[in-house]
């Protein structure tokens, strides 16, 4: 089986991508159409060709058609695999900060770890950079529901798949839909509380 997870940043798309390559086994690819860190080499016949994959991207931010081809870039993964999802994020304003707030960082420091835990100091990101990004993320949050609806081809919210460390319902209806079975200590491992990147700046308590 071949599965594209379609997703924006922020969303723990990377720990979802690895927990469901371990329920799997399948192979996975982690943003391979990243500009700088992706595999360029994969965009090809052979990789369209390639069985039981997990690929995850983001068509507004990685796309080989263009800025402006995240239509194409759906398309194309709903024609070449055969289960696509959306993920999204409710609160679209934490998104936005954690977004923002890296993007700095790795402007600072390429070296800048996004996925490790750390207090965030909002102080070094400008306001109107936090509020552009946040009403983007609206929107495209809006196009996948879209698109959802005319595709058929379900969106989760990241809120719900990670309650209680993803011994949810919500994650195993995803599960189901990707024919998958659960396992508490895969999903432990690859999708708790300690998966959580931001800190309070008062307390050790992680956000969403």
């Amino acid at each position: 089986m071949r599965i594209c997870i379609l997703t924006q940043p922020r969303t723990s798309s990377t720990n979802l991508l690895f927990l469901l390559g371990s329920l799997s086994g399948y192979k996975t690819f982690n943003e391979p159409f990243h500009k700088v860190f992706g595999i360029p080499e994969y965009w090809s016949n052979e990789f369209t060709k390639e069985d039981n994959i997990i690929l995850k991207e983001m068509p507004f931010y990685h796309n080989p058609f263009g800025v402006s081809g995240y239509e194409n870039f759906i398309e194309w993964a709903n024609n070449e695999f055969d289960k696509v999802f959306y993920l999204l994020r409710k609160n679209t304003q934490l998104q936005s900060e954690s977004f923002t707030y890296h993007n700095t960082l790795s402007s600072i420091d390429l070296d800048t770890k996004w996925h490790t835990q750390k207090k965030y100091d909002m102080s070094i990101v400008h306001p109107i950079k936090i509020e552009i990004e946040k009403k983007l993320m609206d929107e495209r949050n809006q196009i996948f529901i879209e698109e959802s609806k005319r595709s058929g081809n379900p969106f989760f919210y990241y809120e719900d798949l990670i309650e209680n460390s993803g011994d949810n319902a919500t994650l195993r209806n995803l599960l189901d839909f990707l024919s998958l079975t659960f396992n508490k200590y895969k999903v432990n491992t690859f999708y708790g509380i300690h998966k959580k990147c931001r800190i309070e700046t008062n307390t050790d308590k992680t956000l969403i």
